[in-house]
């Protein structure tokens, strides 16, 4: 028997002895109807959880009729009726959970608002009714659409914890339902503020519930699915990374045989679905198509096939087939999709427009790109009204209709889009961000193909960065290493006075393309780029083992190329990363036991000043059927002088602690804008703050700021007391205190003294 089937067991015994008892001589007592009624709402709220709408509903309704009668039986005692008044409006949730009848949610919510009218502002039970409401109000929302149902919910949900006493034992439920209500802010309005809170918010929710907790699922659920959806914006592979192991060890040993349980799964399978997708990594996504084919068929057992999950995970399959390859399959279910979401969630709802750009999406890859044009065309104009100009699901759209009409060669008009794609994505998901990077790729591309209206495009100076990490490197040791790398060579190109700006990157696997404006001078890119990449790698390994350490293989060539819809092609690309991987470069590298290998192809040899002191020596690079001829850089490895540090190194902090720390600190609002973030260095020891390298993506920064004091004697101390000078002892305040204190205390310091 699972342990679903034996609490429900329990609680239908519960309620065959209290029917007994209220048909007993003596029985039809007020304490024994209340007792009856709570039962059945705990049976009624399990019988919803695993599908049995039916039996959920019939419990759902007797309580609410016992409910009644007691309310009517007791309305000279204002303290019985809010308790009855309490028990109805659960029962009216229950109902509505298996009905989705909005009349019940409006009379459960006006419910709520008497019980909160009869509450005393000192009351205990004050903040659980109040996070009660803002959980029926966010239901109301995701069936109205009304933005002031949400705005109502967080702030209700905020007043909630304000009021909950500090030894609240329900207090993980009300950080749970405010977490639960901030990401769906974000789904609707792309906040980011939103959704960093809310993963804050969720974070403290699963660490303060107990492994069996009722509730442990869904918050672990809520949380990996948070974390995912901030991974799609910022592309942090820490972010998707930290997600599957939230996600996998909530899924280890549970069954399929509750709607949280199933939860758990969709969203693990949405996470193995993107790391395929980064990764080029079928077996994932042969994991993440299984994973889904359980969750469809156990959601219609339990939910029925119309069921907005259920509707949810069609959507799902149908992009694994996409992703696959079998684009007619993919297509048909879309179609099919397609035929009841509108019917059942309504024209506008967010999964509705969800799936009708998959399908666009789909068209385009057969090649019907006239039906894709006017299918993005319809759907942006439904998404600007619906979900605004900036949302991410829209500036996904745009960018799909530009490549559609790139592909038609109606390239006015796909370079206007995607300069509005761009507009948008520097707003929304900023400079760094892979999307785009290829969206100046793609722009690069179309203004010389406008100029010249062929797709051969005027000569380009490119580098080729590639790392020594292996195939069979862990995911999250490759995903680190790909982002170091990415770091270095930004910070390398910026401090060579090239404007990042004008450069664009395509992903290759474990190496990058660095494609350069016409602009830039070859020899200033020569001189002073691999000089300053060497220096980055330097910081970057002085606190890593070596085996940690980052090492690259530079390649530098000029060209033609030609950028497309599909990324950046032309002989010159393929030449440049074959001389990456020339096994000269590779012997060059291990003898030399430099962090940097640096080859230039002959042409751009010739044309460039030398760098000075180094000593190029000539090599024949084979590509293809040709050898090339290039220039190896060869340079011992400078040795790293490293200061005496008596506080903690920071590579010793296991990275799981320090995105648990940076999260603490950011959920301090003074932690998350930049002239705060200034006002809390400037009141750290000037040996730290002048250490800080600063960055202007909040998390980055606030990290480095982290990093820097635990290598500092009593940095963390420091650190601690100015957010405290600060921001006063609030109740983020609190929090962060209590985190560092447990994260740190053990680590061979004494950490910072819980308040």
């Amino acid at each position: 028997m699972s342990e679903s089937t034996a609490q429900e067991t329990r609680l239908a015994g519960q309620v065959r002895r209290l029917r007994a008892r209220l048909a007993g001589p003596g029985g039809d007592g007020v304490e024994t109807r209340a007792a009856l009624a709570l039962a059945l709402l705990r049976l009624g709220g399990h019988q919803a959880r695993t599908g049995q709408r039916v039996a959920a509903l019939t419990a759902a309704r007797e309580a609410a009729a016992l409910t009644l009668d007691l309310a009517e039986s007791t309305v000279d005692d204002p303290a019985r009726t809010r308790e009855w008044l309490s028990l109805l409006s659960h029962s009216l949730q229950i109902e509505y959970e298996v009905t989705r009848d909005l009349h019940v949610l409006d009379r459960a919510i006006s419910t709520l608002n008497q019980v909160l009218g009869l509450l005393e502002p000192d009351d205990r039970d004050l903040s659980g009714h109040l996070s009660n409401l803002g959980n029926a109000l966010r239901q109301r929302h995701e069936h109205t659409f009304d933005e002031r149902d949400l705005q109502h919910a967080v702030r209700r949900q905020r007043q909630a914890l304000r009021c909950a006493p500090d030894d609240d034992r329900d207090r993980s439920a009300l950080l749970a339902n405010l977490g639960a209500s901030l990401r769906l802010h974000y789904e609707r309005t792309g906040d980011l503020d939103s959704l960093d809170e809310a993963i804050a918010v969720l974070r403290q929710a699963t660490a303060a519930t107990s492994p069996e907790h009722p509730g442990r699922l869904r918050r672990l659920s809520n949380l990996g699915a948070a974390l995912r959806a901030r991974h799609s914006r910022l592309a942090d592979p820490a972010d998707l990374t930290e997600a599957e192991a939230i996600l996998r060890r909530a899924a280890d040993g549970i069954l399929p045989d509750s709607d949280d349980a199933l939860a758990v799964l969709s969203n693990l399978a949405n996470v193995l679905q993107d790391e395929a997708d980064a990764l080029r990594d079928s077996a994932k996504l042969a994991e993440a198509a299984e994973v889904f084919r359980q969750v469809a068929d156990r959601r219609r057992v339990l939910l029925g096939p119309e069921h907005p999950d259920t509707l949810a995970t069609r959507n799902n399959l149908a992009n694994i087939l996409a992703q696959q390859g079998e684009l007619a399959a993919a297509e048909q279910t879309y179609t099919a999709l397609l035929a009841d979401l509108p019917r059942v969630l309504g024209a506008d709802h967010p999964d509705t427009l969800a799936s009708r750009n998959n399908l666009a999406n789909v068209l385009a890859q057969q090649g019907k790109l006239a039906e894709a044009e006017a299918a993005y065309t319809a759907l942006l104009t439904d998404q600007l009204r619906v979900l605004g100009a900036d949302h991410p699901d829209t500036l996904d759209c745009r960018n799909n209709l530009a490549t559609a009409l790139t592909q038609q060669g109606k390239l006015v008009l796909a370079q206007q889009t995607y300069q509005e794609v761009l507009a948008a994505q520097l707003r929304v998901r900023g400079e760094d961000h892979p999307d785009t990077q290829r969206t100046k790729a793609l722009l690069s591309g179309l203004a010389d193909m406008l100029c010249s209206r062929v797709s051969v495009v005027v000569p380009r100076v490119m580098l080729v960065v590639h790392t020594n990490s292996t195939a069979d490197s862990a995911d999250r040791a490759r995903i680190t290493v790909r982002r170091r790398m990415y770091e270095a060579l930004k910070n390398a190109v910026t401090r060579s006075h090239i404007p990042w700006a004008d450069c664009a990157t395509e992903s290759y696997g474990d190496g990058v393309l660095l494609l350069l404006s016409p602009q830039v001078s070859r020899e200033q890119l020569v001189a002073m780029v691999p000089d300053n990449l060497s220096r980055e790698l330097r910081a970057v390994n002085a606190n890593l083992l070596p085996i940690d350490q980052l090492r690259l293989r530079v390649a530098m060539h000029a060209g033609p190329v030609r950028v497309d819809d599909r990324g950046v092609t032309s002989p010159a690309v393929r030449e440049t990363f074959g001389m990456a991987d020339a096994p000269a470069l590779h012997e060059s590298q291990r003898r030399d036991r430099a962090d940097l290998a640096l080859i230039i192809s002959d042409a751009l040899y010739q044309s460039t000043t030398r760098t000075p002191g180094a000593l190029f020596r000539p090599a024949r690079v084979p590509v293809r059927n040709a050898d090339l001829l290039a220039w190896i850089l060869h340079r011992p490895r400078e040795l790293t002088v490293g200061q005496p540090n008596a506080g903690l190194r920071p590579s010793t902090v296991d990275p799981y602690v320090l995105v648990l720390a940076t999260d603490a600190l950011l959920a301090v609002p003074l932690c998350r804008f930049p002239y705060s973030r200034q006002r809390l260095l400037d009141s750290l020891d000037p040996a730290i703050s002048s250490s800080v390298h600063r960055d202007s993506r909040a998390r980055q920064e606030v990290q480095n700021i982290l990093r820097t004091c635990l290598a500092h004697e009593d940095g963390l101390s420091q650190l601690l007391a100015a957010v405290r000078r600060l921001e006063h002892t609030t109740l983020p305040v609190r929090h962060l205190t209590t985190t560092l204190a447990r994260l740190f205390a053990d680590r061979g310091k004494p950490g910072p003294r819980a308040t």
